[in-house]
């Protein structure tokens, strides 16, 4: 399994979500959901001899929609779009290098992700150098630092070879993954100091097109539970559950 993006080709992907969430402030609970819509666009720029793809990845679209028993609104997050992030990563997958060539003032907005909501490349699978048959797992781990910020994700993900499938009328490989996650660190916001450190779990499946070296679709559940402590003048420690559901998919 490689990829096999072509160059000069342009690919885009379309993301959406849906969480609830769950915060403890000073004993009483606070619910929310909401949902984020992404448009994605991914130009290879290069593929070198070796096969390491280099691609220009950038938002056309993000929307959030963010409700609860204080707000109800949709967002559109204008400053992040058309910045382009290049990226180099190898034919299995794994990241060689990324760079932001556009400035954001997205900050740490969105509890340090920072600009990887800008990164195509967080949904790509990192595939084996051994050829594997159906039934063969696998290892992933992955370690990001978000810019501007302290923040460190440590991922670890097991994927599964299960099985050939039509998926968006292609024939697919299909790979189901399972994933645990560690967040720890400190970030500023809005002149506030947070800490924050916890846990999650991932399950999902992704469909690859073997022949075309393409992602087509992935679909993922992530349950975290995470404590945000803030220091200064507003002390106080304030525990939050999440659940996310997301569905990815080439669309062109």
């Amino acid at each position: 399994m490689e990829y096999k993006y072509r160059q000069d080709q342009t690919y885009r992907y379309q993301e959406e979500s849906k969480y609830e969430s769950t915060q403890e402030i000073n004993g009483q609970e606070f619910k929310a959901t909401g949902s984020t819509f992404s448009l994605m666009n991914m130009t290879i720029k290069n593929v070198s001899e070796n096969g390491d793809l280099t691609f220009l990845g950038f938002l056309e679209d993000y929307k959030v929609v963010a409700k609860s028993a204080y707000m109800d609104t949709t967002m559109v997050m204008k400053d992040i779009l058309n910045r382009n992030i290049q990226t180099i990563i190898s034919k299995k997958g794994r990241m060689i290098e990324k760079q932001l060539l556009d400035t954001t003032n997205i900050g740490t907005d969105f509890f340090g992700k920072g600009d990887g909501l800008l990164s195509v490349y967080k949904e790509f699978a990192i595939f084996p150098d051994q050829e594997v048959k159906f039934g063969d797992t696998w290892n992933d781990e992955r370690t990001d630092t978000a810019k501007g910020t302290q923040m460190v994700t440590l991922t670890k993900g097991v994927y599964t070879l299960l099985a050939v499938e039509e998926k968006n009328n292609r024939t697919c490989l299909k790979i189901s993954f399972t994933g645990k996650t560690e967040i720890s660190g400190k970030m500023t916001q809005m002149g506030m100091e947070f800490f924050m450190e916890g846990s999650g779990e991932s399950t999902g499946t992704l469909w690859f097109d073997q022949k075309a070296g393409i992602l087509i679709a992935k679909e993922s559940t992530i349950d975290q539970d995470m404590t945000m402590a803030l220091t200064g003048q507003m002390q106080m420690t304030i525990p939050i559950t999440s659940s996310t559901n997301t569905t990815y998919n080439l669309i062109e």
